[in-house]
């Protein structure tokens, strides 16, 4: 079980104390975690170097190759290079979470359907979805009292049927302030937020 947001934490704390890394080991890494996430945290994860490339915005492939290298030498991944163009490297992600395994409201399982909360997708919509869940419950009761009230006195009136339809609405992704809000209030930092809030935009 990874710990999503106390990996990323402790990691980003190594990058820190770590005067050898630049800002493209850093965009490699977020890459590689971003790939090991959707696979949802597999051991060891197949990797190409063109869709690398593009989601760190490296544009030399020796720069590539010499980062990916460094980041295996100092001991932040694994990386078993492919002898075959036609098999893809590989690529063992360390685990850098050192939170105990009972803290299942920020973790993801790496063994699928064993809990309802083991996706990092669960991180943060699941707690703004039940929010304006029973909110939009509370507005419905509420309309629906109003409206069996009136039907017992008069017709609705054009203004009434225009609050109802109104208050139908869809759900609306959070901004950036309410995931902020979130990971504040979870003790994380404002940068933890940030990548989170761009990583699932990016991926609709």
């Amino acid at each position: 079980m990874v710990n999503y947001i106390h990996h990323i934490e402790n990691t980003l704390v190594m990058f820190k104390d770590d005067q050898r890394i630049s800002p493209w080991h850093i965009s490699l890494y977020i890459a590689l975690f971003q790939i090991w996430n959707s696979v949802r945290f597999k051991g060891e994860i197949n990797i190409r170097r063109e869709e690398l490339m593009s989601l760190s915005k490296i544009g030399s492939a020796n720069t590539y190759t010499k980062c990916l290298k460094q980041l295996n030498d100092w001991g932040y991944i694994k990386y078993t290079p492919s002898k075959s163009r036609f098999i893809s490297s590989k690529v063992h992600m360390y685990r850098f979470d050192t939170t105990p395994d009972n803290t299942t409201d920020t973790s993801c399982d790496n063994t699928p359907d064993t809990s309802p909360d083991n996706t990092s997708v669960h991180l943060v919509r699941p707690f703004l979805n039940n929010t304006k869940h029973k909110e939009n419950n509370s507005k419905l009761y509420k309309t629906r009292g109003k409206q069996k009230d009136e039907s017992n006195s008069s017709p609705p009136s054009p203004s009434s049927k225009t609050k109802s339809i109104k208050k139908k609405k869809k759900f609306i992704p959070p901004k950036f302030e309410e995931t902020k809000t979130f990971f504040q209030e979870q003790k994380s930092t404002t940068q933890n937020a940030e990548m989170f809030q761009n990583h699932f935009e990016s991926n609709g």
